[in-house]
């Protein structure tokens, strides 16, 4: 009975204390697929990013089209919980269809922290929010999907205005 006990505290610690998330990227959208356990975006602006940059900063990108929204932050994880502490400002990309020419937009703005519960699906980490709609459900990318995305983050002019 002993054995069985430190084996489930074990487990649950895994899925938050454990869980590192450095290097990783999630996508949140509303869908979420229980026989796959990931994430699916429906529509041209029903999807963010989260990008782990390291074991305490985030980046995170709202999608939607050419007029995504650029937020970096700080984030912890405690038991099976998420944690993301925005800093205070957002870059959004404004299109402009005329010069087809992309303006970056920095601005301050409040955001409050945002509450992620982490979870297992079959073997994937699930992230769920309890309030927010658009992106309740959270899956992460293939492990090459992700390098591609963290380095096509850092390349932007809206990450390195929001890195300043």
């Amino acid at each position: 009975m002993l054995r069985l006990i430190i084996i489930l505290t074990i487990g649950f610690q895994t899925i938050g204390f454990g869980q590192t998330f450095t290097g990783q990227v999630f996508m949140l959208t509303e869908d979420f697929l229980d026989d796959k356990c990931e994430v699916i975006a429906e529509c041209d602006c029903c999807s963010t990013d989260i990008f782990f940059l390291t074991d305490k900063e985030f980046g995170m990108v709202n999608r939607c089209l050419y007029n995504d929204s650029y937020y970096r932050g700080t984030y912890s994880v405690k038991a099976s919980g998420l944690t993301l502490i925005f800093k205070q400002k957002v870059v959004n990309e404004i299109f402009n269809e005329e010069t087809n020419k992309i303006k970056n937009e920095r601005k301050t703005v409040e955001i409050k922290p945002y509450q992620f519960s982490i979870s297992k699906c079959d073997t994937k980490i699930r992230l769920q929010h309890a309030t927010i709609k658009d992106f309740k459900n959270g899956s992460r990318y293939s492990l090459t999907r992700e390098k591609e995305l963290i380095k096509e983050l850092k390349e932007t002019e809206a990450w390195k205005l929001i890195s300043q």
